[in-house]
């Protein structure tokens, strides 16, 4: 299975970047060698840590998890790139927690939030019959647990 964390952050936070993005080079690295069944073979997970700022709530809502048997986007030089079999969401970090807190504590926040948001994989249409959610579910947090 194919696996990412696509973060949306603000200056605050940029400097705490490498570690989730370490975090999602290190799931999906685990999760590479995993199979699940042939109905989802990309998992793109949106992670949104922007502070609130009062008239600007709107700009970064968690979205509607989503899945399209191919999405297709622009690569970096203009082409297309193919994604078959996707399911896409997002979760949020608390920015306040994670900004102000030590690197132990901000991948704490990042695990414990990140586990919370496999709840969206309840989500998946019905037409995604070859997934095994409970032993991916089972897969992850045993692998964060270490």
């Amino acid at each position: 299975m194919d696996f990412s964390i696509q973060p949306v952050s603000d200056a605050e936070v940029e400097h705490k970047m490498h570690l989730i993005l370490s975090f999602s080079d290190n799931l999906a690295s685990y999760l590479a060698t995993r199979e699940y069944g042939d109905d989802l073979r990309n998992l793109i997970v949106g992670c949104i840590c922007v502070a609130d700022v009062p008239g600007y709530e709107d700009w970064f809502q968690i979205g509607k998890p989503k899945y399209k048997a191919l999405l297709k986007t622009r690569g970096p030089d203009g082409g297309v790139i193919e994604f078959p079999k996707v399911f896409t969401y997002d979760f949020k970090l608390d920015h306040n927690q994670f900004v102000h807190a030590q690197t132990v504590k901000c991948i704490e926040i990042l695990k414990s939030s990140f586990i919370d948001s496999l709840a969206n994989l309840e989500n998946l249409p019905r037409k995604v019959k070859q997934f095994d959610r409970k032993a991916f579910v089972e897969d992850v947090v045993s692998f964060l647990a270490v």
